[in-house]
């Protein structure tokens, strides 16, 4: 699959924007995509955020979208990159926009935003921000009744490396402090809060991120070099090791909320940006973080909040275990297996080691009706059989190009299909299994005639299991029983 990534950054609007949009494509690229950005060049170093120079599209500087379109499809072409999937991350691009270049060509279009102040047409919209009801939010925007929303932080836009991330520490007695308040740093907002922390008595090590598309980075320089337990990080590689390093987090809205959530640190926040006023207000009343009030910071008011919170450890500790609720640090790999076409293929004999792999992974057996582990003789000599076998299905499941699961049916003489379904562990949590059990729906009625239901054994322990199942349209008829009709009394598709 070949991704096309319309995005901008700039001093001015920040580079979280691109940020997101790379932390997708990476997602992405593990499955087996192949993607480029196509942006304008505003004065940024797409290399500083982790885009390579070969993955460049450039544009030229039209600012308007009739033309921007027209160039995106052009410039595409003439690197030709035939696109299947558009994801555009641009608050001045709407539903005109992605008419045109799904026009031109003839690519899904996935939108990311978090602002519903346009119109929309979108096969997917990307909205990473904590609301109540996306799709009341988006209701008046969104153009077509088919988008797929894929919404909320669970599908926050991260690098990959946040899912294994360390958890920040949560101390009686606050050692270090750290401060990242955007890749630009609007309005000088990172001397507000050194000036706040100064004001605090804080005495500890304060550590400051920045990026070099930073237009303040000189002067941070300097006055970072006048304190001897301060230091300055630039371009930082890892932010994940830097969010789970510091006893409280300082920091702007956007894109690193999410970060700071997945590290579980407790966070003093900041509105730096009109599109932050939505989501930091709500968090806050969610007790996931402490809202700094004042626009631009007040570092008086500030230095009070920073003290309050040093002395308060079961509140910061209150704020962690929030924030990790929140977000797990794979929204990113979500939002791609989201994108990602999903594939049956019929088991093969060279599949059974994998197989065994993930069927006797401990996340597995625990969840499962046998949860017995199983030697690999024994695997070896069921698979085998099971693939020549007439009356039963072994299908692998493959998500672009990673395997990542197995699904089977058994098929009985009264025509019922029972089937069984599991995953690669490091999978699983992706929204893979409804999507599973509808494509294994649809193979069954296009390859096995005699299948007129569908029965799955599911164990009472397995929650995420029976709540995949219910989604898939099946409903419980007996004790750890659950059925879906695949045909009707006259035979045609239920």
């Amino acid at each position: 699959m070949k991704v096309l990534l319309r995005v901008d950054a700039s001093p001015d609007m920040g580079g979280g924007h691109a940020r997101r949009c790379r932390a997708l494509a990476d997602g992405l690229a593990s499955l087996g995509a192949e993607c480029r950005f196509a942006v304008r060049d505003l004065g940024l170093d797409y290399a500083a955020l982790g885009i390579a120079d070969e993955q460049i599209v450039l544009l030229p500087e039209i600012t308007d979208q009739t033309p921007d379109a027209a160039a995106t499809v052009r410039e595409a072409a003439a690197h030709d990159f035939a696109p299947d999937l558009v994801i555009v991350d641009h608050y001045s691009l709407s539903a005109d926009w992605h008419d045109a270049v799904r026009a031109g060509t003839g690519a899904q279009i996935a939108v990311i935003d978090d602002l519903a102040d346009r119109p929309i047409r979108a096969d997917w919209l990307i909205d990473h921000n904590w609301h109540a009801n996306h799709a009341e939010k988006y209701a008046s925007v969104l153009r077509g009744d088919d988008s797929v929303l894929l919404t909320g932080p669970r599908h926050a836009l991260l690098d990959p490396n946040f899912a294994d991330a360390p958890l920040a520490p949560v101390t009686d007695k606050v050692t270090s402090i750290g401060v990242f308040m955007g890749a630009s740093d609007a309005n000088g907002a990172t001397a507000r809060v050194l000036e706040a922390i100064s004001l605090s008595g804080f005495e500890g090590t304060v550590e400051v991120v920045a990026t070099s598309a930073n237009p303040h980075l000189a002067a941070l320089r300097t006055a970072i070099q006048e304190q001897p337990s301060w230091t300055l990080s630039v371009d930082l590689p890892d932010l994940a090791a830097f969010m789970a390093r510091h006893g409280l987090q300082i920091g702007a809205g956007g894109g690193a909320t999410w970060e700071r959530c997945a590290a579980a640190a407790p966070t003093i926040a900041a509105i730096t940006a009109d599109n932050q006023r939505a989501s930091l207000p709500a968090l806050a009343e969610k007790d996931v973080l402490h809202l700094h009030g004042a626009s631009p910071i007040d570092p008086v008011k500030l230095a009070a909040e920073i003290s309050d919170l040093l002395n308060n450890a079961p509140r910061r500790a209150s704020y962690a275990n929030a924030s990790c609720n929140l977000v797990d640090g794979r929204g990113a790999l979500r939002v791609a297996a989201a994108l990602t076409p999903l594939d049956l293929q019929a088991a093969r004999s060279e599949d059974a080691e994998q197989a065994y792999a993930w069927r006797n992974a401990p996340e597995t057996r625990a969840l499962s009706t046998d949860p017995g582990e199983i030697d690999w003789a024994s695997h070896q000599r069921w698979w085998t059989a099971a693939v020549a076998d007439p009356d039963r299905h072994l299908l692998v499941v493959s998500l672009g190009s990673r395997e990542v699961g197995v699904l089977r049916y058994d098929i009985a003489s009264d025509g019922s299909a029972t089937v069984s379904i599991y995953f690669d562990p490091a999978s699983t949590g992706l929204g893979l299994g409804t999507r599973a059990l509808e494509a294994g729906r649809r193979w069954l009625i296009e390859n096995e005639p005699r299948a007129t239901r569908l029965l799955a054994r599911i164990d009472e322990r397995n929650a995420p299991s029976q709540a995949i199942f219910k989604r898939a349209g099946f409903a419980p008829i007996g004790s750890l029983l659950y059925e879906r009709p695949l045909k009707d009394q006259s035979g045609a598709i239920a």
